[in-house]
């Protein structure tokens, strides 16, 4: 028979896999993350807010990838978890990043819509959606499905009002979110999450967790090593070397690093006086990318503070 050791050791094992995902092309670890976290996902919620009084309760997982109907067609995108807390009369639109360049600033546009929406008007109109989501496919009964858990899971839609906006995202990225957004309300890293949860198989979340954790170290120690070390030296004397064969001199006011790549020669992006931005690869050719999406970018780092370093 088997021990728990080794259902833990199978759990370590295949969190160990999925992670590991993170450092390969078009692996997609949300993908694989999602399903995991939705077995847990309520207890986690419950024990979070267990101390916030305008939030405690217990969570209630209506299901995974919850069809948000577009404002002007019957096509949809999918939230990763939709929850309900019946107690609070509130929802939650729970949305999870594994890599740090998955931001999607419209996605959460979208959702900052369906929260004013809701406000407005009532959770019902979730269910309405559903409904013409599901007259418009082709698999109509999945969505009879999905419609048979909303209702289970929301007696009456009619007196939600509130939303919560919930990211769970790598370190690197939930200081991004919570200075450019100030919209979402709750930003969690992976290791925000509780420990210990009330949960028949809370031996295996732990597991779970501390895998997910590792998110958190692999984003930031990418980030660091962008910071420091020969790479920044080097990028410094690029941009020199640029300065003296451009005709129309401008100064550098700051400049910030790649962090998507190992770090070793990351592309880099240099703001101006004169108001220009431009892109470089790590060898000092101009990048074909006009302006980086700033979540793949280290902070801002002082053209003044460095330039001695070179």
């Amino acid at each position: 028979m088997e021990n728990n050791n080794s259902k833990d050791n199978f759990t370590n094992e295949l969190m160990k896999e999925i992670i590991e995902g993170i450092k390969i092309p078009k692996v997609q670890v949300e993908r694989a993350v999602t399903p995991i976290l939705s077995l847990f996902i309520e207890s986690v919620l419950n024990k979070y807010f267990e101390s916030d009084k305008s939030y405690a309760g217990l969570y209630k997982l209506v299901t995974q990838e919850f069809p948000l109907k577009k404002i002007d067609n019957n096509q949809s995108t999918n939230i990763d978890y939709l929850l309900v807390n019946t107690s609070k009369q509130l929802v939650v639109l729970f949305e999870i990043k594994t890599d740090v360049s998955s931001f999607d600033s419209k996605q959460l546009k979208r959702y900052l819509e369906y929260k004013e929406i809701i406000s407005n008007n009532s959770l019902k109109i979730l269910k309405d959606n559903l409904s013409s989501i599901r007259d418009a496919s082709s698999k109509s009964s999945k969505y009879d499905y999905i419609i048979s858990k909303f209702e289970s899971a929301i007696i009456d839609p009619n007196v939600i009002k509130d939303v919560l906006i919930i990211y769970l995202v790598p370190h690197a990225l939930k200081k991004h979110i919570n200075d450019e957004y100030s919209s979402v309300d709750y930003v969690l890293e992976y290791s925000d999450l509780p420990k210990i949860i009330n949960h028949t198989y809370s031996n295996h979340w732990i597991v779970v967790r501390e895998n997910l954790i590792k998110l958190d170290v692999f984003f930031h120690r990418k980030l660091q090593v962008t910071q420091k070390g020969d790479s920044i030296v080097i990028v410094v004397q690029n941009i020199k070397n640029y300065l003296k064969n451009i005709k129309n001199i401008c100064n550098p006011i700051s400049l910030r690093l790649g962090i998507t790549g190992d770090g070793s020669k990351p592309n880099y992006q240099v703001k101006f006086d004169d108001g220009t931005i431009k892109t470089f690869r790590f060898s000092g050719k101009p990048h074909s990318v006009e302006v980086f999406n700033s979540t793949n970018l280290s902070k801002e780092y002082l053209w003044s503070k460095i330039k001695e370093k070179a």
